[in-house]
């Protein structure tokens, strides 16, 4: 029997009784209830356990057949409901002759992954967990904070023309970024929006607003990975929506995913571009770490230009002088980037590597960090996922530092800096140093110049790494020992990361007061 999720919250409110709230997991009532549900049967006594099996969910697809890929991945989506069983998770008290039952019905052998868990599984269904009104269960409220140059600007455009800006979600809105494609889709000097989706929000005003652009005239482009993972079916829903609106959409490249986040608005007066570090996805910029880079550097918004050209026309082979671009010199680049601070390091330059990124595994990028720390470069890095580094050993890693933080909101963002003999770099990007990432995507890294920017870039590191309350240390060691980080008091970077953004637009207010005054 199916626990009816789709129809019932898993967790039922039960009415109060004096001062007490209870609350009542669904899969119980559905215990409570078996006798009347088998009352036909006449059993004396009833029991029930709960198990959850994941299927295989990789797709794969006929390549002999003329079909398109809108086709191909259609299909595969529907193949996923009939996948094999590979991971089985069950009731620790099940029976040994239902369990062995309940393997062999779903045809699950020894090799697949075997978990003995609790009475209750698929614990995600926590995050709506219901809050009875009791504030205190929940985080405090931190809306995001206004950008004063944003709201005292007519135009973004002509705003982002001036002078480069930045969005950090959740910290920021991403009501300013559909803003600035509203403007697009009006501003009469606008002609083209070409924009990179990987994954949408259930009701994306991303999409309504490229919508209402074709519907003026501007034309449109949407490059729609199809096969982003488990929004496979939401993808293709809003790509065919897309073209009954005019839109022109490209489904991905063949033997490539592309997961950069891109958009390029081509006007009259000057060309703008934006590269982000997460999904143009309303949802997850209110719950994920992203960072957003907006700007009309010329030789920078060309390249953007140039990576549309070649996701249309996968024949060509673009040049990229700004732009770090996978797969075409993404891996070479980084690893030139990391010798260079090897060659620094031991002419006695300034040499040093922070880095803020999801996960850490290629085998390449590994050797060549460890090389670094025997040459004495400082590597400092915030790594939330996977990481294959094993830190803080003699003659191989007594040089990194890698902490993990798993707090409110999900750290997704990736940030470089390289410290380049004096003259820093700064990279933010769609990358994890992954050989997929490297090899089989199409990735983007963009070079950050504002000067404001770099500082807040180095600011959200440093304030990772100062971290003594959420972060914890990654060492290879499993233990995951809470961060000492630099204070002594306790420092939850989140926390002071939006009390910090919060203290400078209300500096940035008395300023402007003062000024007027």
């Amino acid at each position: 029997m199916e626990i009816p999720t789709g129809e019932f919250t898993r967790f039922i409110v039960l009415p109060e009784d004096g001062d007490k709230n209870c609350i009542m997991f669904l899969d119980d009532v559905i215990r409570f209830c078996l006798p009347r549900i088998f009352a036909q049967f006449n059993h004396d006594k009833y029991e029930a356990y709960t198990i959850k099996f994941t299927r295989d969910a990789e797709m794969e697809f006929d390549n002999t057949a003329y079909q398109s890929m809108l086709d191909k991945v259609s299909k595969g989506v529907k193949s996923r409901k009939k996948g094999d069983p590979v991971r089985f998770v069950y009731d620790r008290d099940i029976p040994s002759d239902l369990l062995r039952f309940t393997q062999k019905i779903l045809k699950i052998d020894k090799n697949d992954v075997h978990v003995c868990g609790g009475r209750y599984h698929n614990l995600k269904d926590l995050i709506s967990f219901p809050t009875l009104k009791r504030k205190e269960l929940k985080f405090v409220s931190q809306p995001p904070i206004p950008i004063l140059a944003f709201d005292e600007s007519i135009s973004l455009i002509e705003l982002i023309r001036k002078k480069d800006q930045y969005l950090h979600f959740p910290y920021h809105s991403f009501d300013n970024f559909i803003r600035l494609l509203r403007e697009s889709a009006i501003n009469p000097e606008v002609k083209e929006i070409k924009i990179s989706i990987y994954r949408l929000a259930k009701n994306s005003k991303v999409i309504k607003a490229l919508m209402c652009a074709a519907m003026n005239g501007k034309k449109v482009t949407a490059m729609v990975e199809l096969l982003a993972r488990f929004d496979e079916s939401s993808n293709i829903n809003w790509a065919k929506k897309m073209q009954d609106a005019g839109i022109k959409v490209i489904l991905g490249v063949e033997g490539l995913k592309v997961h950069s986040k891109l958009a390029h608005i081509t006007a009259r007066k000057g060309n703008i571009a934006c590269i982000g570090t997460g999904n143009f996805h309303e949802g997850t910029a209110s719950v994920y770490t992203d960072f957003t880079l907006m700007t009309a550097h010329k030789n920078i918004v060309d390249e953007v230009g140039s990576v549309f050209e070649f996701l249309e026309q996968p024949y060509l082979n673009p040049v990229f002088r700004q732009l770090i671009v996978a797969p075409q010199y993404m891996r070479k680049k980084i690893l030139s980037l990391i010798k260079t601070e090897i060659d620094n390091a031991r002419r006695g330059l300034p040499a040093y590597i922070y880095c803020k990124i999801n996960h850490i595994v290629d085998e390449k990028i590994v050797e060549k960090l460890y090389e670094a720390s025997n040459a004495g470069v400082k590597i400092k890095l915030l790594v939330r996922g996977n990481c294959s580094l094993i830190t803080g050993i003699a003659k191989l890693s007594r040089n990194i530092q890698a902490v993990g933080i798993i707090d409110r909101y999900l750290e997704h963002s990736r940030v470089l800096i390289f410290a380049n003999g004096g003259d820093e770099r700064y990279f933010i990007g769609s990358a994890d140093w992954m050989q997929r990432n490297l090899d089989n995507r199409v990735e983007v890294y963009v070079p950050v110049y504002d000067k404001e920017f770099r500082k807040q870039l180095k600011t959200v590191i440093e304030f990772g790494l100062k971290d003594n309350v959420k972060a914890r240390i990654v060492d290879g060691s499993g233990e995951n020992k809470l961060n000492p980080g630099t204070s002594e008091e306790p420092f939850r970077s989140q926390e002071e990361l939006y009390r910090f953004y919060k203290n400078n637009y209300e500096c940035s207010l008395l300023d402007d007061d003062q000024a007027a005054l």
